[in-house]
């Protein structure tokens, strides 16, 4: 409003006020006005909303020639007599106020506005972080404030006045007046303040005002700006009833030479409240937000309270729930709040997802390994061992995985993803396939990233996935976090800092998170220029020893219990336990259940501190803790895997160039890695060490024995020859003659394997001597040396029995058996398998024992004693079915159908047969699958069902031919034997083939099965 509108709109208003005065004061043909005494209070009651509206404000009550025209408003919204006088218990000081602001107002204006105005007043402010409805009533209930302020918009919603809260992503909700006074009816408020630059004509907002103030003592409706309630305040904190700080407000307005007219509070209410709060009373200083507690094994994340992010949650919060997103990255520098943003996000998701985080440190960086073991853990109890099968590629894993995600409602959070920095991608290529994968959506399940920047291996995500860039806080959240600290807060309401002087601390930290805890304390304990080090400051509030002793503790990368932090600095205990409650005093370190840790903002700086020999003395001494802790088996303690305990203990080292240390645990964590099947991870380890010193033996052999356990038996050559080269050792003779025995080199095999024994020997290692020999009969039964063999395999014996290892000297034996077999010397064969199964039944091994019956019963059968073997594959049967050995237990109901066949039973060897089928085909074991459709063909023609015995033979070949196995030379002729005999032709032959293909297609031959031999 300008020019000429301006001028109208000032000139009616006195026109307005005169028609106030004759239509209510002068319609009795009595002069109130003069009547009226000065400090007089206009009672306005009606029923009428129209009425309680009018702008009674303008009315000069006294014409008194010594008072003043202004007096006190108070609008009644019901028919009375007049107000009614509280009785209430006033609640105790200071003035407590509850605030939000809410959409389409910019809410970070107004809240700023609202810490402006509280500037040096006694007066305690908490602002509602997300302007919801459900937040509002928490802190409605756990605050207890004296005045509820709400700055945002009045609605008409069918006829009833509403006012428009925060919603989900971002849309309004609506909530009525009714439904506003039945839920703040009981809370204890004394009044509420309905402000707000409104959009529309302030009539809803009234209407809000009048309807609340018929269940809270008093309702304030002000069509104006946060701002502008610093006089109200101001008058409120000194002791004034809300009548009388209204009217000075008005004062103010009216004393203000304002270019435009301005609107003036209204009240609503039918109490004669004389205050807001006892002035002679102090309650306790109100309870904090409470604390955002990290994911269990995350130390990022954790914050003394979460502020602001309303616009990052409006977007995000329902997104994912809805699955409009199923994988988010937050992205963005150090310090900008993205773990605490995926903390909150998933301690929101929580009630609905299983949440499973998996942290990242400068020593322990996310891989395809690490996110198995901590799957594997995380679904432990639903016995689903697929994912730790060490037979499996790491890859296969993690499709499983990707599999369960999609099935199961699992949050997953990968906290501070590396990427390569030159390339900018995830450098595991695994890991970096299942991101992929991932990306495309995962149905049930959800993931939350967060690196410093979107990983190249997909600039463009696919419509389930979405980055989130994360900059700073607002202004208004920065300090409203800074005034959580209670000696800031008072200093704030006793003037000694001005929000001027906070608003540069914000700008000094760039809005940064990792900047507030710090910066509000030491402002908290004095003056603070924008420029000076929080940190500098807090620390020099520290003792020399105390303050030395948290730079040592900042060389851990996570939380760590008092025995770790006294294991760095050389103190006791009991003294780190006080230097750790010192810390925490000063924002410098927190607890985390049991354990503490330093914010990882401030370890760099802290290690600066020390000299490059006081750093290495505390890695090193860090290295030794964890290691020790994990050879303990007590890593739970720091609520972490042991594998993550010793690849902390390795960056440790590491980090303090401790190579023999370094060595020595990677050796541990390359043991568990080879046994779980994490070969590309055990040799990134090991090859990282190698380029800090090429003429490490131990990492090179360990990186010769991953290709080994992988069958690249040309690389594991030639890594097991580096590392015989930098130093002999019998264990990489051996595993090199392995290697070599693979590739068929038997000589070169030869000849290594026994150095390795004659090294085992030397250093008397029976068992590693054991091994090599066993490597050596091995090659001589491959070149028919069977003597040799023999004669290795009884030294074997003679080395398990001085051992005391029965299953040793058991397996020992079966070879020997399986020689004398060999040779058809059955009856020594027999004696060998006998003596074993004795070993294994006295070690227990049921197993084992099951094992070597099997052998018994298959040289039985071999011999041809169909009666013995019969009965003994009867009774290891149940044995194999119990272990779950499904391939087994098809190769002995494969068995028995043959001796069932030799004995004339049929029936009970078609049986056999069929279920050995059904194994084979469940398994898709295709050349014991073709054996069993050609024995039971062979049984129909044995029964002179040519027909149905020549579709099942003929099938078989077909199986064999589709898997290119040379078995079926020995089949095909038999079936063009058989249909001959039956003078097919060849184009009969063909339609017959061709309708075995058929029906091999449609039920996996089980119909031609059920033509021969019925269900």
């Amino acid at each position: 409003m300008q020019g000429a509108d301006l001028a109208r709109a000032k000139s009616y208003l006195p026109i307005l006020r005169d028609g106030l005065f004759h239509l209510f004061l002068e319609s009795s043909g009595q002069d109130f006005a003069n009547m009226i005494l000065p400090g007089a209070r206009l009672t306005v009651a009606s029923q009428i909303p129209e009425v309680l509206q009018l702008p009674w404000e303008l009315l000069h009550l006294s014409r008194q020639p010594s008072g003043s025209e202004e007096g006190s408003i108070i609008r009644l919204p019901a028919a009375a007599d007049g107000l009614i006088a509280s009785s209430t218990k006033l609640w105790p000081g200071p003035l407590r106020v509850l605030f939000l602001a809410a959409e389409p107002l910019d809410f970070e204006e107004e809240e700023q506005s609202i810490q402006k105005v509280a500037e040096g007043l006694d007066m305690t402010v908490v602002i509602s972080e997300s302007g919801t409805w459900v937040e509002l009533l928490d802190k409605v209930e756990t605050f207890r404030p004296h005045l509820l302020h709400l700055a945002g918009q009045g609605k008409l919603s069918g006829g009833s006045a509403a006012f428009s809260m925060q919603g989900q992503a971002g849309r309004a909700d609506l909530r009525l007046a009714e439904e506003m006074a039945a839920a703040l009816k009981d809370c204890g408020l004394v009044g509420i303040i309905l402000s707000g630059r409104q959009s529309e004509p302030p009539l809803a907002l009234h209407l809000l005002g009048q309807r609340l103030a018929e269940s809270i003592p008093l309702a304030v409706v002000w069509d104006a700006p946060t701002a502008a309630s610093k006089p109200l305040y101001r008058a409120l904190v000194a002791g004034q009833s809300m009548d009388e700080a209204l009217l000075s407000v008005r004062r103010e307005v009216a004393a203000a030479s304002a270019s435009a007219p301005v609107s003036v509070p209204a009240l609503y209410s039918i109490y004669d409240l004389a205050k807001i709060y006892d002035s002679q009373e102090r309650a306790a200083p109100a309870a904090l937000t409470p604390e955002l507690l990290a994911l269990p094994g995350l130390t990022e994340g954790r914050a003394e309270c979460f502020v602001d992010r309303r616009r990052d949650l409006e977007r995000l919060l329902p997104a994912l729930r809805e699955g409009g997103r199923q994988t988010l990255i937050i992205t963005g520098p150090d310090g900008v709040g993205k773990s605490a943003l995926a903390v909150h996000l998933a301690r929101r998701l929580e009630p609905g997802y299983s949440v499973l985080p998996i942290y990242s440190s400068p020593h322990n960086r996310i891989t395809s390994a690490r996110l198995l073991e901590a799957a594997v853990g995380h679904l432990n109890g639903i016995g689903d061992e697929s994912l730790k099968d060490p037979r499996r590629s790491v890859r296969e894993r993690l499709q499983s995985l990707l599999e369960m995600l999609k099935a199961s409602r699992i949050l997953m959070v990968w906290d501070g993803l590396e990427l390569d920095g030159k390339t900018g991608k995830i450098s595991d290529p695994d890991l970096a396939e299942f991101y992929l994968q991932m990306l495309k959506g995962m149905t049930a399940g959800r993931a939350i990233i967060t690196c410093q920047a979107l990983p190249a291996d997909a600039t463009t995500l696919p419509a389930r996935a979405v980055q989130w860039k994360l900059e700073g806080l607002g202004q208004a959240a920065f300090i409203r976090y800074l005034l959580r600290d209670e000696g800031l807060a008072d200093r704030y309401k006793k003037g000694e800092i001005n929000y001027a002087a906070l608003a540069a601390h914000y700008h000094a930290a760039s809005g940064l998170p990792s900047r507030l805890a710090q910066t509000g304390k030491a402002l908290s304990g004095g003056d603070l220029a924008a420029n000076d080090d929080p940190l500098t400051k807090l620390i020099s509030r520290l003792g020399s020893a105390s303050s030395h002793a948290l730079s040592q503790a900042a060389v851990y990368n996570m939380a760590i219990s008092l025995d770790g932090l006294a294991a760095v600095s050389g103190a006791a205990e009991e003294q780190a336990a006080a230097n750790a409650g010192e810390w925490q005093d000063l924002s410098l370190a927190y607890p985390v259940g049991e354990l503490w840790a330093v914010p990882s903002s401030l370890r760099a700086p802290l290690l600066a501190s020390l000299s490059p020999q006081e750093q290495g003395a505390a890695q090193k001494a860090a290295g030794d803790f964890l290691r020790d802790l994990a050879k303990a088996g007590r890593s739970a303690q720091l609520r972490l895997s042991r594998l993550d305990v010793l690849l902390e203990a390795r960056g440790h080292y590491l980090a303090a160039k401790d190579q023999d240390n370094a060595i020595a645990v990677t050796a541990h964590i390359s043991g568990y890695l080879q046994r779980r099947g994490y070969y590309s991870e055990l040799i990134r380890l090991n090859q990282e060490l190698l380029d800090l010193d090429r003429q490490s033996s131990g990492p090179t052999a360990w990186i010769a024995r991953a290709y080994l356990d992988q069958g690249e038996y040309r690389k594991a050559v030639e890594w097991y020859g580096r590392a015989l080269q930098i130093a002999p050792d019998a264990a990489a003779y051996h595993d090199l003659g392995t290697a070599l025995l693979h590739q068929e080199k038997y000589d070169l095999a030869k000849e290594s394997l026994q150095k390795a024994a004659d090294a085992f020997h030397n250093a008397s290692d029976q068992s590693g001597e054991a091994a090599s020999l066993s490597r050596l009969s091995a090659i001589d039964m491959l070149k028919n040396e069977n003597a040799a063999a023999v004669e290795k395999l009884q030294k074997i014996v003679e080395i398990m029995k001085s051992l005391g290892d029965m299953k040793g000297e058991a397996a020992a034996l079966q070879e020997m058996a399986r020689l004398d077999m060999s040779r058809c010397d059955y009856d020594a064969a027999r004696q060998g398998l006998v003596k074993s199964m004795e070993l294994l039944k006295t070690a227990g091994d049921r197993k084992g024992e099951a094992f070597a019956l099997f052998n018994l019963a298959s040289l039985d059968l071999e011999k041809g004693d169909f009666p013995l073997a019969g009965a003994e594959f009867a009774e290891v049967l149940p044995l194999f079915a119990e272990m779950g050995d499904r391939a087994g237990e098809a190769a002995i109901l494969h068995s028995l159908g043959m001796i069932h066949s030799q004995a004339g039973e049929k029936e009970a060897a078609v049986d056999s047969f069929q279920k050995a089928l059904r194994i084979n085909q469940e398994l898709a074991d295709r050349p014991a699958e073709a054996g069993a459709f050609f024995q039971l063909g062979a049984l129909a023609v044995q029964q002179d069902k040519m027909q149905e015995g020549l579709r099942l033979m003929a099938l078989a070949a077909i199986v064999l031919r589709s898997i290119k196995s040379d078995d079926v030379k020995n089949v095909e002729p038999l079936v063009e034997r058989l249909a001959a005999q039956l003078s097919l032709t060849q184009e009969q032959f063909m339609v017959l083939v061709q309708e075995v293909l058929q029906g091999y297609a449609k039920d996996r031959g089980w119909g031609l099965v059920e033509r021969a031999w019925g269900k």
